[in-house]
């Protein structure tokens, strides 16, 4: 609880700093059923738009991967290189952490993404891949992952 009232103070305070920027929340959600095997992925999100190239954010999330739970916290810096109109490319350079049965396990990498803003308050975006260092249930190898696990598909809403 103390973890997440600080980033949320963090973030506000970010806003208040930079008269452009902008707070945004959402998430994504996965299910996933491979030959019986399913995968359940929950993952609220938070972050500050700084400007129109560079955010920063983070996200909880909940994994259930053939019945087995896991938690993961990843803060992230978004970097936003290409802008077409409300089309947008973008990557996120995050660190994961998950916590599982056996104990901690890491993760650290690139993930690209898309986002749509449908408005000035909604977004929609996706994110698929992964190229980076990890360990964890959901990267079990380090390198390039293009598993259909990668794949999150969310919203934001934007203050």
């Amino acid at each position: 609880m103390k973890f997440r009232l600080f980033v949320l103070v963090a973030f506000l305070s970010c806003s208040a700093l930079n008269g452009k920027a902008q707070v945004y929340t959402g998430g994504s959600f996965t299910i996933l059923d491979n030959s019986g095997s399913t995968f359940i992925h929950i993952a609220p999100e938070i972050g500050v738009k700084l400007n129109d190239k560079f955010a920063l954010g983070g996200n909880v999330a909940y994994y259930n991967i053939e019945g087995a739970s896991y938690f993961s916290v990843a803060p992230y810096a978004r970097l936003t290189f290409v802008k077409l109109g409300l089309l947008s490319l973008f990557a996120d350079g995050s660190v994961d952490l998950f916590w599982s049965d056996p104990g901690l396990n890491f993760g650290a990498g690139i993930t690209p993404g898309v986002l749509i803003d449908t408005n000035t308050r909604f977004s929609f975006f996706a994110k698929c891949g992964y190229l980076g260092y990890s360990d964890t249930p959901v990267n079990p190898n380090s390198g390039v992952s293009l598993s259909s696990t990668n794949l999150n598909i969310g919203f934001h809403y934007n203050f």
